[in-house]
């Protein structure tokens, strides 16, 4: 069995982590439930699959020399987008990359976001393995079982089972509204869409030229003429929308791992148990607490509680946020305003 190609996909901003996630130093280079920051442990899980010279980074060049710093990896081992065009493009240029650079386009290549929670890795590893046989085959995607009712995610509707837990797909559906969710959740044949790919580059080549030829057309230009004069030209779109709803040849796996996409601050509250006070304390500074619970705390300073529930105290940068939890779906806009004013 070929050790894959991986691609970390790590340019986003993670604007729903503010003041925490910033441009300069967005999620992925933070520690959110570990020592290690995101993109490190992603790195360390991409290590199970395959080599060091077959992990690749895509990213934007502004990240570039702070994820070599992060995880000691060559220059040559990294995709780079000069702007932002979601993940279609940037995927697209991998394989165009590979080709032009005569590699193995036949070896699968597993796609991974720099920021998820998974465990146990072991379960994540043989989940991906089982998929290499038919990666020349069909597009895989990762696929886990909804522990709640939830309207942040995109949804897999699984169809009949191929082998194990390899699955046919019957539709991918748009993030819900809350009662259809409950519907999926109860149903049972959905699956929770995470983001995480396996295919050849091949296979991918043939399907884009099929289904999205102009990404294909912009990303073979750009591994010939240069990136940064033809990839301002690709689409803004995401791989699920040029690809997957226009392709029929797919399946999932069935994954056997706790997942989490680490994007907001209640996020924190489902990868991490709270203190004997009840609160989560993500790399805080210390904090002392008097009849305080469910808050979440990620701060650079101590911090005294007294008779509050259910905050978010962030501070990064002389900049701190205080919220209701009820209330963190509004961060975009309050991270607008601030914007406004150099912050």
């Amino acid at each position: 069995m070929k050790a894959p190609y991986v691609l970390i996909l790590a340019g986003g901003s993670g604007t729903r982590l503010w003041p925490l996630s910033r441009s300069d130093r967005p999620k992925q280079m933070l520690p959110m439930y570990s020592k290690n920051s995101l993109i490190a442990e992603t790195y360390s899980r991409a290590r199970e699959l395959t080599s060091e010279k077959n992990i690749f980074i895509g990213t934007n060049g502004k990240l570039k020399k702070a994820i070599r710093k992060e995880l000691g990896i060559d220059k040559k081992q990294f995709i780079i987008e000069p702007a932002a065009r979601n993940t279609a493009p940037i995927i697209a240029l991998f394989c165009s990359w590979l080709k032009h650079n005569e590699k193995d386009m036949q070896r699968p290549i597993v796609v991974l976001s720099a920021d998820h929670y998974i465990e146990p890795v072991e379960n994540w590893v043989s989940d991906v393995q089982s998929t290499f046989r038919y990666a020349d085959e069909r597009i895989w995607c990762l696929g886990v079982k909804p522990l709640r009712p939830d309207t942040g995610y995109g949804y897999i509707e699984i169809a009949d089972q191929l082998e194990g837990n390899l699955y046919g797909i019957t539709a991918f559906r748009e993030k819900p509204d809350l009662a259809t969710a409950q519907g999926y959740f109860h149903v049972g044949r959905y699956y929770w869409n995470t983001g995480m790919f396996i295919f050849t580059a091949s296979l991918l080549r043939k399907q884009l030229k099929r289904t999205s030829p102009n990404i294909l057309d912009i990303a073979e230009r750009c591994v010939q003429n240069g990136v940064k004069e033809c990839f301002p030209e690709m689409p803004d779109i995401s791989f699920d929308y040029a690809v997957l709803e226009k392709s029929d040849n797919l399946g999932v796996v069935a994954g056997s791992f706790k997942w989490d996409d680490v994007g907001a601050f209640d996020s924190i509250t489902r990868i991490s148990e709270p203190d004997e006070a009840g609160n989560f304390a993500a790399t805080s500074n210390g904090y002392q607490s008097i009849d305080a619970k469910g808050n979440i705390l990620y701060t650079e300073s101590k911090i005294a509680l007294l008779g509050v529930e259910n905050l978010v105290i962030a501070e990064r940068d002389g900049v701190i946020l205080i919220a209701d939890r009820k209330s963190i779906g509004k961060i975009k806009l309050l991270r607008e305003k601030f914007s406004r004013n150099d912050h």
